[in-house]
């Protein structure tokens, strides 16, 4: 089951890649930092298959919710930059 999910969205990733490519909604230079991913996702599944079977529920939950709201807060902190580096400029904002 694990294995299938990964690969159908593995597959569903290089596909929408290469579409987005095609039509010039992705460059090259922008696909650099998004390739960065794919080692954590490795040793993410090896971890999983390997290492979260073998502990404790409550201790594998723990992990699972760290992990989620260090997701989120990086997510939200480059949001933010990407955001204010943006409007930086902008006058309407300062008024």
């Amino acid at each position: 089951m694990h294995g299938t999910t990964a690969f159908i969205g593995a597959s569903n990733f290089l596909l929408a890649t290469v579409v987005r490519l095609s039509t010039n909604q992705l460059t090259i230079p922008e696909l650099i930092p998004l390739l960065y991913i794919f080692p954590f996702i490795l040793v993410g599944t090896v971890l999983g298959r390997n290492l979260l079977y073998k502990l404790s529920e409550k201790t594998t939950n723990t992990i699972i919710v760290v992990v989620m709201i260090a997701i989120i807060f990086f997510w939200l902190r480059k949001s933010c930059l990407l955001f204010c580096k943006q409007y930086s400029d902008d006058q309407f904002l300062f008024r």
